[in-house]
C-alpha cells in the first residue's frame, strides 16, 4: 500500500495533470532475451550488512539472432559472469546496468543459463539490515527485502520491471539461530557444521521482481493452522521480532484464514500459492503483497492496547494485500 498511490490520488482530485509535460518518457525494455527463472543463492552476513553469492538466470530468445542481455544492477560488485554450458561471453558492469553478450547468437526460443557472481555491501535500497547497536540496543537482527516499485536492482541483478516475471529458487545461508523465509514452498534446510545453515525455497508461479521477497533474522513464530481451499491445505504463519510476541501476531493476523475463505468463495477460485506467511519488522514501509510472504512494518503488530484502535485498520490492509 505505497504512499505514492495516495499522493497520486490527491493530485488527480486537485485537478493536477496525471502526465505533466516535463515527465520523463518511459518505455518497456527490449526483451529479445527474456528471463524465465532465477536461482538466487546467497550468503548473508548481517553484522557486515553484506550479501554475496550467485544468481543464475534462465533466459529464452524471442527471436533468432539475439545475443545481448541487459540487467539492472545498481552498485553491485560483480566478480564473474559465466555460461554454465561453457559458451563464451563478455560482460560490462557500469554500476547501473550489467550487459552480457554471448559470442554466438541464440536460436529462436532457445533457452540458456547465465550465472552472475557478485556481492553487495550496505545497499542503499531494496535490502535492509538491522542489528543492535550502542545507540539502539534493542534493535533486532535481520536482513529483509522491500522492493516497491523498482528496488530489487540494488541487491539483485535482474530485469527490475514488472513485465518480466520468473519462477524462483531462493537459497540463503545465514547463522543457524536465524529464521530464513522466502517466496514459495520449503524445499529443504541444511546445517553446515560451522554455525550456519542454508534454507531453500521454491516458487512455481511466475513472479515480478518487485514481489520477490526474503526475510532472515531473529523472528518469533506464530502458527495459525491451515486453510483448506478445496484443492490443498495452505499453512498460515506469522513472524515478528522479539520485541513482540506470538500472541501479538495472532491478535494482528488471526483473521487471515477467515479472509481467505471469504475471498476464495467470492472469486470462485482456489488460492494459487503454497503458503500464506506474513512477517513484520521495524522500518519496513507499510505492507507489501509479496507472493506467499506478505511484509509489514512492525508498527502494525497489535499489542492489547493498540488492538482496540487499530484492529480495523490491520484487517483492511490484510485483505487489501491478499486481494493483490
Amino acid at each position: 500500500m505505497p504512499l505514492s498511490v495516495y499522493q497520486m490520488a490527491r493530485a488527480a482530485s486537485a485537478g493536477s495533470p496525471f502526465d505533466p509535460a516535463a515527465a520523463e518518457a518511459q518505455y518497456p525494455p527490449d526483451l529479445e532475451l527474456e528471463p524465465s527463472h532465477l536461482f538466487i543463492d546467497l550468503a548473508l552476513e548481517i553484522a557486515a550488512r553484506r550479501a554475496a553469492g550467485t544468481v543464475t538466470l534462465t533466459v529464452q530468445a524471442r527471436r533468432a539472432g539475439s545475443h545481448v542481455l541487459r540487467l539492472h544492477a545498481v552498485d553491485l560488485d560483480v566478480s564473474a559472469v559465466v555460461d554454465p554450458a561453457g559458451r563464451a561471453v563478455t560482460w560490462r558492469n557500469d554500476g547501473q546496468q550489467l550487459t552480457i553478450r554471448w559470442h554466438d547468437a541464440f536460436g529462436a526460443q532457445e533457452e540458456r543459463r547465465i550465472a552472475v557472481h557478485y556481492a553487495v555491501e550496505a545497499p542503499s535500497s531494496g535490502l535492509y539490515f538491522s542489528q543492535p547497536s550502542d545507540a539502539y540496543p534493542d534493535m533486532p537482527w535481520y536482513a529483509v527485502t522491500d522492493h516497491e516499485t523498482e528496488r530489487a536492482r540494488h541487491w539483485l541483478p535482474c530485469v527490475d520491471l514488472p513485465n518480466v516475471r520468473t519462477t524462483l529458487d531462493i537459497r540463503l545461508r545465514a547463522e543457524e539461530r536465524f529464521t530464513i523465509l522466502a517466496n514459495g514452498y520449503l524445499v529443504g534446510e541444511e546445517a553446515h557444521g560451522d554455525g550456519t545453515k542454508s534454507v531453500h525455497w521454491h516458487l512455481d508461479q511466475r513472479c515480478p521482481s518487485y514481489l520477490i521477497c526474503f526475510a532472515a533474522g531473529e523472528f518469533v513464530r506464530a502458527d495459525d493452522g491451515e486453510f483448506d481451499d478445496g484443492e490443498k491445505r495452505i499453512p498460515l504463519a506469522y513472524f515478528c521480532s522479539p520485541q513482540h510476541t506470538a500472541g501479538d501476531m495472532l491478535r494482528s493476523f488471526g483473521r487471515t484464514g477467515a479472509m481467505l475463505a471469504w475471498m476464495t468463495a467470492k472469486l470462485g477460485r482456489p488460492f494459487p500459492y503454497p503458503k500464506y506467511f506474513q512477517w513484520t519488522a521495524p522500518g519496513v514501509s507499510g505492507a507489501m503483497e509479496n507472493i506467499s510472504l506478505v511484509s509489514w512494518d512492525e508498527r502494525f503488530a497489535l499489542d492489547e492496547k493498540l488492538a482496540a484502535e487499530w484492529t480495523w485498520l490491520v484487517d483492511a490492509v490484510n485483505v487489501h494485500e491478499m486481494a493483490h
